[in-house]
């Protein structure tokens, strides 16, 4: 799933008598990726983690979408990148597209994955505020858990100063309801986050400048950190 296009809404049922709109259905990334099917240029942000890499070792990424960054992953020379992503048929479509040995797609829930190969590096661009809290958290563990030592995990994600930050209906803790879901990151509890799973934090950004669309310059958070 490649958050921050526009998507429609997946109601969830909190308690009796009371609806609360959350993060979207699988079914309507499966209808998003059949019109906007192929992969095109890397994100600014693949392009900056890519000068990180070194051509060993295994990379995951976390909700990939239409594939573009995986499949510029996929040509740096790394051992293995694995692309996950709940959409099941849209993963199915990349592989037989762009698949290969070392580029697979998997069609999974990537919060409660485990990987059988430990990666050296993990990826997540604007897929963590696209998830909920728990998802987080149960994200998190499991990749400060499976990551080798002197793995990489790289994490982009709208920031709370950004713009759309308050606008729309509120549904959780820094999380609104627009045309679709997002849950705004605060850097200082990422970080602290990723610590107390034993993470260190290499490096926090915030800032615009860094994930320009059209008009859109969102204030963005860019995080590293290695185990």
């Amino acid at each position: 799933m490649r958050p921050g296009e526009v998507a429609n809404t997946l109601v969830m049922t909190a308690s009796p008598g009371k609806e609360q709109k959350g993060p979207e259905s699988e079914a309507y990334w499966e209808a998003y990726y059949q019109k906007n099917p192929h992969p095109f240029a890397p994100t600014a942000f693949a392009l900056e983690v890519a000068k990180q890499l070194e051509a060993s070792g295994n990379l995951i990424e976390l909700g990939c979408g239409n594939g573009r960054d995986a499949v510029f992953f996929g040509r740096q020379g790394l051992d293995k990148v694995l692309a996950i992503d709940q959409c099941k048929e849209e993963m199915a479509r990349l592989n037989e597209m762009y698949g290969h040995e070392a580029l697979i797609f998997q069609g999974t829930d990537f919060t409660t994955f485990e990987p059988e190969d430990a990666p050296r590096y993990v990826y997540s661009r604007w897929t963590i505020h696209a998830i909920d809290e728990a998802a987080e958290d149960r994200t998190l563990d499991w990749v400060a858990r499976s990551l080798i030592p002197g793995g990489m995990f790289f994490v982009e994600a709208r920031s709370i100063l950004d713009d759309l930050y308050g606008k729309g209906e509120k549904v959780g803790e820094h999380a609104y309801f627009t045309d679709h879901y997002r849950r705004f990151m605060d850097k200082e509890v990422f970080a602290d986050k990723l610590r107390s799973r034993g993470l260190e934090v290499l490096e926090v950004v915030e800032s615009r400048g860094l994930a320009v669309h059209k008009d859109d310059d969102p204030v963005i958070i860019r995080v590293i950190a290695r185990k």
